[in-house]
C-alpha cells in the first residue's frame, strides 16, 4: 500500500491512499468455457485473459522473426553473403584486369616519343580504377561485416523472444495460483482441470525456452567464427 500526501502552499491538505487494483474473479460460466479452450483462452479471469492475449500476440510477432543461430538456420544467410562477396571479388578482378591493360598501353606508348598527353590520360583512368577498386573493396568488407551484424540481431531477437515467452507464462502462473484458491464447490473441479492445463503449458514453455536458450548459446560461437574470418580477410590485404 502506498500513501500519497498532497501539499498545497506548504500545508498538508489530505492523505490519499493508493490501492493496487483488486484481482478479478471468474464466474462458473467463465470456468466452464475456459476448460474447453486452449492457450490464453483457458484463463477464466478477465484481467489475466486480456493481458495474456496481448502478451501472446507480441510473443508471436517477436518469435516468428529469424532468431536462430543454429548452423542449419544460418547456412542460407552465410551462403547469400558469400555470393555477394564473390560478386564483389569478381568485380574487383575485372577492374584490376582493366588496369593491367591500361598499364600495358602506357608501356607501349612510353617506347615511342610524343605520347606524353596520351599517357597522362590513361594514368587518369587508372586513378579512377583505383578509386573504383577501393570502393568495391569497402563494399566487400561491409558485406562480410554484415554477417556479424546479422548474428547480433538474431541473438537480440532470441533474447526478446525468451522475454516475451516469460511474460506470457507469467499470466498462466498467476491464473494457476488464483485457481488454487477457488473454494466454490462447483468451481473447484473445473479449477483443478485448468491447473492441469497450466502445468502442461508450463512444461511446453520450458521445452520451447530450452530451444531458445540453445539458439542464444550458438550465436556467440558463430559470431566469433565470423569475426575470425573477417580478421583473416584483413590480414590478406
Amino acid at each position: 500500500m502506498r500513501i500519497r500526501v498532497v501539499f498545497l502552499a506548504g500545508l498538508v491538505v489530505a492523505p490519499a491512499v493508493l490501492l493496487a487494483a483488486p484481482e478479478q474473479t471468474a464466474t462458473l460460466q467463465q470456468f466452464e468455457t475456459a476448460v474447453k479452450q486452449t492457450g490464453c483462452a483457458t484463463i477464466p479471469y478477465p484481467d489475466l485473459l486480456e493481458s495474456c492475449i496481448k502478451k501472446h500476440e507480441s510473443q508471436v510477432t517477436i518469435c516468428n522473426k529469424p532468431s536462430s543461430c543454429l548452423p542449419a538456420k544460418i547456412k542460407p544467410l552465410r551462403d547469400a553473403i558469400n555470393v555477394q562477396v564473390d560478386a564483389k571479388t569478381a568485380d574487383i578482378a575485372a577492374v584490376e584486369k582493366s588496369k593491367k591493360t591500361k598499364r600495358d598501353q602506357i608501356n607501349d606508348l612510353q617506347a615511342k616519343p610524343g605520347n606524353v598527353e596520351k599517357i597522362k590520360q590513361i594514368e587518369a583512368r587508372i586513378a579512377e580504377d583505383d578509386k573504383r577498386i577501393a570502393a568495391l573493396d569497402k563494399e566487400r568488407y561491409e558485406i562480410k561485416m554484415s554477417m556479424i551484424t546479422r548474428l547480433d540481431e538474431r541473438r537480440a531477437l532470441a533474447v526478446d523472444c525468451q522475454n516475451a515467452r516469460a511474460q506470457v507464462q507469467d499470466k498462466f502462473n498467476k491464473a494457476r495460483e488464483r485457481a488454487k484458491d477457488e473454494e466454490d464447490v462447483k468451481i473447484v473441479p473445473l479449477a483443478k482441470q485448468l491447473i492441469d492445463k497450466y502445468e502442461a503449458s508450463s512444461n511446453a514453455h520450458d521445452t520451447a525456452n530450452k530451444d531458445v536458450h540453445e539458439n542464444i548459446d550458438r550465436c556467440d560461437p558463430e559470431k566469433n567464427a565470423a569475426s575470425s574470418n573477417l580478421d583473416d580477410y584483413l590480414k590478406q590485404k
